[in-house]
């Protein structure tokens, strides 16, 4: 029976690994390195983000969530933390500049080239790049 291969090139969920190989998938992987682990864990947060994304209905978003959540707490765990500390930093992060609760969205702002955050700005022009008012 011919086969075929496909890169996968990705971490993936523990038990996923078992579930192929108990199909008949033949699977190929390796151990990761720590220095490796924590850049495959972002990438595969941006990857569980990029689902959030693209989720069509209410059903789809919350199981991307969780999966965007489980990525959390797997960076977590790389630094010996848990997602109770997670979500302390973002309490006091909510409580120093507020949630997303009032959905203001900001289309552009202006501010003098004297202001102290000037350069911030300046300085990521992909995130904010400068236009004309």
């Amino acid at each position: 029976m011919a086969k075929c291969c496909f890169k996968f090139g990705k971490i993936i969920r523990d038990q996923l690994v078992d579930v192929m190989q108990d199909s008949g998938i033949i699977v190929h992987q390796k151990k990761l390195h720590k220095s490796e682990v924590l850049v495959e864990l972002k990438k595969k947060l941006l990857e569980e983000v990029e689902e959030v994304v693209a989720s069509q209905n209410e059903k789809e978003l919350f199981e991307e969530l969780g999966d965007v959540l489980e990525v959390v707490k797997a960076l977590a765990s790389f630094y010996d933390n848990s997602l109770s500390s997670v979500i302390e930093f973002a309490a006091k992060k909510a409580e120093a500049k507020g949630g997303f609760e009032k959905h203001a969205y900001v289309e552009y702002i202006e501010i003098s080239k004297s202001h102290p955050h000037f350069n911030y700005y300046k300085n990521q022009p992909k995130k904010y790049p400068e236009i004309l008012p």
